[in-house]
């Protein structure tokens, strides 16, 4: 009996199923008992399995999965059994050849006529049958790949681990995880984005084509040779053999053979891998991290892939300037000349921040312009702002002081990306980082890059930030902690670890505070060292109103509507307060500002009061709604407005006077984590139950409101 005989004497169930088909994919000794063992359990969960070893070297690999795919298999195990008996390599001679046996081509025959027999007594059994009512799909499975994801897949590719561990480690499907490493170039063939688009890119595959491509890869055809008779590049080859599961691609052994991309990319490597990312991922999360980690290559292929990013993806533009800056190419003058009038703000700071760096005396003429500009000195056109100009000025000045002294301007940039001391080839890891306003409160990603050749040891991060203006609330993943430092661990070469930490404004901070961030590590020597990242400079605005039209509740409607950022805070609240209470103390809370109530709804135990105001420095609308669901014991703060800085901001001083209200009655807890999936009260939205001029129904009633006839058809 062999070793995985026992196993088909129990139930067809799924665990049993899984393991064999593991077994076989992974494990060369254990294959052809788990193979006897499958054909004896008969599940149609194992027939693609089946349909991978038709063409594994072994003949009696071979010869039981064509038995299986005879008693098993329908009319779709024809086409695969029909090119097992055609292919010359299988009888050349009446001799084995590559793949080929005259025992098996019997066999095949056979199994085909045991088919069309079933067949013709309607005795089909299908070959893609759906999910067993106790399979369930990985739970990430279809969802988009985020760039912890790919981390974790370039992390374990390195380490050798088979595709089903990565599978498992990611929760996804193999065939997903194989496909992704396509993707970002880590197997597949490096020279089909520069080779002339073939005839065939892009076009869809008939069926005749697909079982020529099977008939020629057991022909013993190579891709390339493949990928030249079917007019298609050779990843598009690799993906159809993997669709059709034509090659066993969980063997990594076997995997290797199809791609020209080595297990240990070199700095030149690392660079096409990130350029393909760049110019192909279709996650602006994967070409924003691309564009940010080109920035570490002094490399010509790299100024012109980031020029190109620049003319051609305005969602990474910024990035990709921030790289070139970096860099300092000359090449790219002209690029941040055309940039310098972008309608952007942050895209015209950046353009003439590196103006001033890399720039000669034939732009200062251009820098001149920009200052003289109305565009820029009135924010008009392109929103403009003092600090663009003050840009200029400082841009010229540099200009002319390198001219004077002879010497190369040696300021280090200020944007987010790590010092120019951290070269490729220095030792150090790169320290990167990046921020945005997320929920009422600032998230901010740390990420400690290895680009070194060789592991670095013990690594510790540790943030420093002004506890008097930001509460550190949490960071994910929960890394563990020593002495206030979080611990990293190791970090393999051409890997990295990356933080997100959840900041809560406690005041306003309009002129900015500095986040700094420590690392320490050893190196492969076990020498210690460190490394600073540069300072990022966050501001924090509350917003000052002076709201003095009116408007009614059809103008709210259309506004929020409008405004493209929303954010909210909730928390939870003592039970002891009774909902009347609750509404007063929250309500007196905005109260302070020169904001207008517009309305207050009601239904059952939910109530929700909306506010209108306008800023008096920028003249923005802003929109609040201030939901409190006594049942649940729990207040909602919703804001709408134009800037995220202003809308974190109001969010972090309306919780603070809440929760100070409140605090006074119990305990005040905040609720992390809220989607508007979650939200009660969110997804109890009022204010829809009413129309355009303040009328409402479903239950709803207007305790108070602004009544004015609308404007609104």
């Amino acid at each position: 009996m062999g070793m995985f005989d026992f196993l088909s004497k129990k139930s067809s169930n799924e665990g049993n199923v899984h393991d064999l088909i593991q077994t076989v994919r992974s494990d060369p000794k254990g294959r052809y008992d788990a193979l006897v063992s499958l054909k004896k359990i008969g599940d149609p969960n194992a027939i693609d399995t089946f349909y991978e070893m038709l063409t594994d070297p072994s003949p009696r690999i071979r010869r039981i999965s064509i038995e299986a795919l005879g008693e098993m298999g329908n009319k779709t195990a024809i086409d695969h059994l029909s090119i097992v008996v055609d292919t010359k390599d299988f009888s050349k001679n009446g001799h084995r050849t590559n793949y080929g046996h005259p025992e098996n081509i019997t066999l095949a025959n056979e199994a085909i006529r045991k088919i069309q027999q079933r067949s013709q007594t309607h005795e089909a059994i299908k070959i893609e049958i759906p999910p067993s009512p106790h399979h369930h799909p990985p739970p990430n499975d279809g969802l988009n790949w985020t760039e912890n994801d790919i981390q974790l897949l370039r992390k374990s590719w390195g380490e050798g681990k088979t595709i089903q561990i990565m599978a498992n480690l990611l929760k996804r499907s193999p065939n997903a995880v194989v496909h992704q490493l396509i993707n970002i170039g880590l197997i597949g063939y490096n020279d089909d984005d520069c080779s002339p688009k073939p005839a065939h890119f892009g076009l869809s595959w008939d069926d005749q084509e697909k079982t020529q491509l099977i008939s020629e890869l057991h022909a013993g055809k190579s891709i390339p040779e493949i990928a030249n008779i079917h007019e298609r590049n050779k990843n598009s080859i690799l993906r159809m053999m993997i669709k059709l599961k034509s090659i066993n691609y969980h063997d990594r052994s076997i995997l290797k053979k199809y791609t020209e991309i080595s297990d240990s990319p070199d700095t030149n490597q690392l660079i096409r891998t990130l350029i393909s990312e760049l110019e192909r991922n279709s996650n602006i999360d994967f070409r924003n991290h691309a564009a940010t980690q080109l920035g570490s290559f002094h490399d010509p292929s790299v100024v012109n892939a980031l020029i190109k990013c620049v003319e051609n993806d305005p969602k990474v533009r910024y990035r990709a300037l921030v790289s070139l800056r970096k860099i300092g190419d000359t090449i790219a003058i002209p690029v941040f000349v055309e940039r310098s009038k972008d309608p952007s703000s942050r895209i015209r700071l950046i353009s003439v921040n590196a103006l001033g760096e890399i720039g000669d005396s034939s732009v200062i003429r251009h820098l001149e312009s920009l200052i003289k500009s109305k565009d820029y000195e009135k924010t008009l056109k392109y929103g403009g702002n003092p600090e663009n100009i003050q840009a200029a000025r400082d841009a010229i000045q540099k200009i002319r002081s390198r001219e004077r002294s002879g010497e190369p301007q040696t300021d280090p940039p200020d944007d987010p990306l790590p010092s120019s001391d951290n070269h490729v080839g220095s030792g150090q890891p790169l320290v990167i980082r990046e921020y945005e306003f997320f929920a009422g409160r600032i998230r901010m990603k740390i990420s400690v890059n290895n680009i070194s050749p060789y592991t670095i040891h013990d690594v510790f991060l540790y943030l420093d930030i002004d506890e008097k203006i930001l509460y550190l609330e949490r960071h994910e993943p929960e890394y563990p902690e020593r002495k206030g430092k979080i611990d990293l661990g190791n970090i393999n070469p051409q890997n990295d670890r990356t933080v997100s930490f959840y900041l809560e404004p406690l005041i306003c901070a309009k002129g900015g505070t500095d986040i700094n961030c420590h690392v320490m590590y050893k190196d492969a020597q076990g020498k210690p060292g460190f490394i600073d990242m540069q300072p990022l400079k966050i501001q924090v605005v509350c917003p000052i109103f002076e709201t003095k039209d009116p408007i009614n509740v059809g103008m709210l409607k259309a506004l929020i509507e409008e405004l493209p950022k929303t954010d909210t805070k909730s928390l939870s609240v003592p039970h002891s307060i009774d909902g009347k209470t609750m509404v007063t103390l929250c309500r007196g809370s905005l109260q302070s500002y020169d904001i207008q109530h517009i309305s207050t709804l009601r239904r059952e135990s939910v109530s929700e009061s909306w506010y209108y105001g306008r800023t008096k420095v920028t003249q923005k609308d802003t929109v609040i709604k201030l939901g409190i669901d006594k049942d649940r014991d729990s207040v909602e703060i919703t804001a709408w407005s134009y800037d995220s800085k202003d809308l974190t901001g109001l969010l972090a001083e309306l919780n603070r006077q809440i929760t100070d209200e409140l605090s006074k009655w119990g305990n005040v807890q905040k609720i992390y984590n809220i989607s508007i999936r979650d939200s009660v009260l969110q997804r109890t939205n009022l204010l829809s139950s009413c129309d355009a001029d303040g009328k409402c129904s479903g239950g709803v009633t207007i305790e108070d409101s602004v009544v004015m006839r609308s404007n609104i058809a």
